[in-house]
């Protein structure tokens, strides 16, 4: 899995945004195509485990 930084994200397409889940994993919308995932829009890898939102 990738470890994606703060400018990686900042480098998602036009229509592409991100948000956490409840359980505060980090996941992809795709405001076009009304669709969400887990994979990084440029790489296709999914976010490294590290990146879970702390209580």
């Amino acid at each position: 899995m990738a470890d994606l930084s703060a400018a990686r994200l900042c480098s998602l397409p036009g229509n592409w945004s991100y948000g956490n889940s409840q359980g505060g994993r980090l996941f992809f919308i795709d405001e076009e195509a009304k669709s969400t995932t887990w994979l990084h829009p440029h790489t296709g890898e999914a976010v490294i485990i590290g990146h879970r939102r702390s209580a």
